[in-house]
């Protein structure tokens, strides 16, 4: 297991396995075997709130090996992200996933070297992902480019041809982090690790405390931002 998600009507997790999945309910026990084409497969699992199963979904993309990290769903809508490699290597990419339907993939997202992605929400009723960009973020109209140490992004997931759109950037002039996003009532919360000195695309900044502080940004539903929350210390 690799995280756990607490939504309106149940309790989503996540991860990975290598050959079967059991899960164990007061009537019976339910099996689901692998089937992988390799090592590992990801799997996220749906409970209601007394323990019952709602949803199961499992998926090696063609992978030797694939695991979800994070995931999320709203109104039969799912979105994850996780980590899968195409050979036995330990090289992994990262991916990401946006189903409309149970067991139906809409459309997955390799992201290109230097791309990390770390979280996810679903906003409007579209799948945000974030991260961060070490070269550069390439948007339908426009390009991103970090020009020193890694810089932190929210997007939305578009297609498989054109990944990214309507992303919001934060840069710094040593590096940072978008590590975790969250939607609740018409606003859009990111959090965001920095060093040194944090610019935002209208203007603002914010200078560390420390070593590496902490943000948390709240957006509106036209992405104005409504509030900010630093977190800093002496290191």
């Amino acid at each position: 297991i690799t995280s756990i998600n607490l939504l309106d009507d149940g309790l989503l997790m996540t991860g990975s396995y290598r050959d079967s999945v059991f899960l164990e309910t007061d009537s019976s026990v339910l099996l689901y075997l692998g089937g992988t084409l390799g090592l590992e497969k990801a799997f996220a699992i749906k409970l209601d709130f007394n323990f019952n199963l709602i949803d199961f979904q499992n998926q090696n993309f063609n992978t030797v090996q694939s695991g979800f990290n994070i995931a999320t769903s709203l109104n039969e809508k799912f979105v994850a992200i996780g980590t899968a490699s195409h050979d036995s290597s330990d090289l992994l990419f990262n991916y990401a996933v946006w189903s409309l339907a149970e067991d139906k993939i809409s459309f997955m997202v390799d992201t290109v070297q230097g791309i990390t992605l770390s979280g996810t929400t679903i906003f409007q009723d579209r799948p945000w992902v974030c991260g961060s960009f070490a070269d550069s973020l390439v948007l339908s109209d426009t390009i991103f480019r970090s020009y020193i140490g890694s810089q932190a992004f929210g997007a939305i997931l578009q297609n498989e041809s054109n990944p990214y759109t309507n992303a919001l950037v934060w840069r710094s002039r040593q590096s940072a982090y978008a590590v975790s996003l969250a939607s609740k009532d018409n606003f859009l919360w990111a959090a965001i690790n920095f060093s040194d000195t944090l610019f935002l695309l209208n203007g603002q900044y914010l200078v560390s405390l420390g070593m590496t502080d902490g943000a948390i940004f709240q957006y509106d539903t036209v992405f104005n931002l409504t509030h900010i929350y630093q977190l800093g210390g002496i290191y």
